[in-house]
């Protein structure tokens, strides 16, 4: 098979034997539609934490003109279990409650995970069907695709754990598959383990762009958790990315003194390598000749000494100039 996976690979055939005595009456192959009762269908927990943002406008379009991305689903024991459509699947529930009698029943399209030619466990090949096909059937919020991303890469791992030929470096495989650039996956894994908990949980409500939790992830975390009291204290609830680094900036300042206290066990090794060159001088005394060559490699040992404690003594004056002022 060819190292790039095709996503057509994803469209082919139901085997009717991996389904369930129970679940036959609904077998079909993935080119057409079943109409499944609601009460069939199962919310995945892969798919929790998604954006289910507008439901109610939502609600009003499949009212109006009718659904029009049918649900993509997989067999679970004698009910189905949602892939993509949750977002879909909560509006017709709703409007079935509501009276909306022709809602009873859900048009969706069964995905048979076997068919899926690639050396995952049944949870990775859901994993990936859930992440690809979710990214084919609707646009999504930033953190959204962070818990995409993170699907995504646990279908990598198992891929490179099992030796799969040509998988190509994690950037790639995740940018391809979420359609975005090599840039755009280091920004989302960069604030995915630097962001601190008080603005992560901010992030993935939809309450900050990407780029401004990029720059708030790029701060040390103490700093992080400084600009949350901030932000509380002053009832500030949108900040721009010029704003961080205006806060950064002045935290710095307040915050990493440049005049530090010297390091004892720094100075302590100065008296160590006291004792040990008088030791050796003492030991050049007795010595009655030395070779050519040995003598050259003490003439440039010595040099290099004499170098570095001249910038020992540089550095040292610096700073006891300063404490006479």
């Amino acid at each position: 098979m060819a190292g790039r996976f095709d996503k057509r690979m994803m469209k082919q055939g139901l085997g009717e034997g991996l389904l369930s005595e129970s679940s036959r009456q609904f077998a079909v192959n993935e080119f057409k539609v079943t109409y499944i009762p609601l009460d069939n269908l199962v919310p995945n927990r892969n798919n929790e934490g998604f954006s289910m943002e507008d439901i109610e406008e939502l609600k009003t379009s499949i009212r109006e003109v009718g659904l029009e991305q049918n649900l993509v689903v997989v067999p679970d024991g004698a009910k189905f279990r949602i892939l993509t459509g949750h977002r879909r699947y909560i509006a017709m529930k709703q409007l079935f409650e509501e009276g909306v009698e022709k809602f009873r029943t859900v048009p969706c399209v069964i995905k048979d995970l076997g068919k899926i030619d690639l050396p995952l466990s049944d949870r990775s090949k859901e994993l990936y069907a859930i992440a690809t096909t979710n990214l084919e059937n609707r646009r999504y919020t930033d953190s959204d695709k962070l818990k995409l991303m993170e699907m995504l890469s646990q279908v990598y791992d198992e891929l490179k754990e099992k030796g799969y030929e040509k998988l190509g470096k994690r950037r790639d495989f995740l940018a391809e598959r979420l359609g975005i650039s090599s840039a755009g996956v280091q920004i989302l894994n960069f604030v995915d383990h630097n962001l601190a908990p008080c603005f992560r949980e901010a992030f993935l409500a939809e309450k900050i762009p990407l780029m401004v939790a990029s720059e708030i992830a790029h701060m040390p975390k103490d700093a992080q958790n400084a600009y949350r009291d901030y932000l509380d204290t002053n009832g500030i609830i949108s900040v721009s990315v010029k704003d961080v680094q205006a806060f950064s900036e002045q935290w710095k300042k307040e915050n990493q003194p440049t005049d530090l206290p010297p390091e004892k066990p720094y100075f302590d090794s100065f008296s160590i390598v006291k004792d040990r060159m008088e030791a050796l001088t003492e030991a050049a005394a007795q010595c009655e000749s030395v070779s050519g060559e040995d003598a050259a490699r003490l003439k440039k040992i010595q040099k290099d000494i004499e170098a570095r404690v001249a910038a020992a003594e540089r550095i040292m004056r610096r700073y006891t100039s300063k404490k006479k002022k």
